[in-house]
Formats: C-alpha cells, structure tokens, sequence
C-alpha cells in the first residue's frame, strides 16, 4: 500500500514523519513540505527537481537532518538537508550533501 504522487505512481514506505512533537515532514510532487500541526503553518524544502518519492530523518534529532530522494531518468538523487533551517512560510534550506545511486532508481532512503 502506498499514496499516489502527481504522476500516478505510488510512493513506497513512510509518507509522513513526525519531526519532532508539533511538526511533520511529507512529500508533495518536487516539494518537502514541513507543517506545524499546532498552527498549520507550512515551510517548503525546494531542492528537488523532480517528484520525491522517500523521505527520512535523522534518528538523532539534536542533528536537525532530513533527506528526501527523488526520482529521476538517470537514476534520482538524494539530498540532505537541516529541516531547522526551514521556518514558517520559508523555502530556503542548506543542503548538507547530494547523493547519487551508483546504480538503478531510487527507492528508499
């Protein structure tokens, strides 16, 4: 079982991650969006270029790391980035590092 992103296809694994105690984390088509479930309030990763289709963070919080993986013709890409860095109506994050597979699509993080 998974959603379905813009495309039809369906994405695989986690589609919401709960951030911390008021935020979660999921994708929308080439966006991470971040949300405060107290307020709503809604902050954009926009590093990607094409749908994300995983998404993770980092299992120790103090690190502020997310990555999101999309896909691609040539294989996706992954990027990591501080999810602190984003804040309310925001859309610029640094992004910490790029990864590409070394073979085949991505598919999880």
């Amino acid at each position: 079982e998974g959603d379905f992103n813009r495309h039809g296809s369906i994405l695989k694994g986690k589609n919401v991650i709960f951030v911390d105690d008021q935020r979660i984390m999921f994708p929308a088509a080439a966006l991470v969006v971040l949300m405060n479930v107290l307020n709503r309030q809604q902050s954009f990763f926009c590093g990607h270029t094409d749908d994300v289709v995983c998404i993770t963070t980092h299992p120790h919080a103090s690190l502020c790391l997310a990555a999101s993986g999309q896909k691609g013709k040539d294989g996706g890409l992954v990027l990591v980035w501080n999810h602190n860095t984003l804040h309310n109506g925001s859309s610029e994050s640094k992004i910490v590092a790029k990864l590409k597979p070394t073979s085949g699509a991505t598919r999880g993080i």
